[in-house]
């Protein structure tokens, strides 16, 4: 009778130590960093002005209305004229840590696609419209973005780009005063694949975002 109380109460112990580490394992699985660096032919950003029209914006005091506008929402992507390549980075944080998530998105739109068959330099905004931001995934209101102004190296490989940025960083819309999003000099390079419009999820940039979490957590 001992010995099969002892054995249930075993059985009962590795349940509960495989349960905990089924759900250990899912949240290192949920926390792991992910990218995705791609490029689309025949799309544009859904509004390139979208930074200057929220500093306008912030500057008339109108930064706590039913719902605002962030900063990473200028990635948001759409059917139209010239070339997007873009790489979005999400950072898992600590699987025992709450809220530590982060997120840093950068969009390039060319006005005119570039050649499969050579390297390109190209002049932004001259040529098309370069956006970067970051921030805390669970925080939206404390997203950095701006615009840079600089050179975009196009280089084709094969079937995909490599893509190299030099350039200001201008920050627009910052939503807290406090927040140390200041202007700088960026140097970024990421090579991307290619991909369909319909294939984005709102994180990438697709459409769809119902809440800000949908594009600042990856999905």
């Amino acid at each position: 009778m001992v010995q099969r109380r002892f054995r249930f109460l075993l059985c009962g112990l590795l349940a509960l130590a495989l349960v905990a580490a089924s759900l250990f394992a899912l949240g290192l699985y949920s926390n792991r960093d992910r990218n995705s660096s791609f490029y689309l032919v025949d799309a544009e950003l859904a509004d390139a002005g979208y930074l200057d029209k929220l500093q306008i914006e912030l500057q008339a005091g109108d930064t706590f209305r039913a719902n605002p506008g962030f900063g990473f929402s200028a990635h948001r992507l759409k059917a139209g004229d010239g070339m997007v390549l873009a790489h979005r980075h999400f950072t898992g944080g600590s699987a025992m840590v709450t809220d530590d998530e982060g997120y840093q998105k950068l969009t390039v739109w060319l006005r005119r696609p570039v050649s499969l068959s050579a390297q390109q330099s190209l002049r932004v905004p001259e040529q098309g419209v370069v956006l970067l931001s970051s921030g805390g995934s669970a925080w939206p209101r404390n997203d950095c973005s701006a615009y840079i102004r600089g050179v975009v190296d196009v280089t084709p490989l094969g079937s995909e780009f490599k893509v190299g940025i030099h350039g200001s960083f201008e920050p627009r819309g910052i939503r807290d005063p406090w927040h140390p999003c200041k202007p700088r000099e960026v140097a970024l390079q990421f090579q991307a694949s290619p991909i369909q419009l319909r294939d984005l999820s709102p994180w990438q940039g697709g459409a769809a975002a119902a809440h800000p979490y949908d594009e600042t957590y990856a999905r």
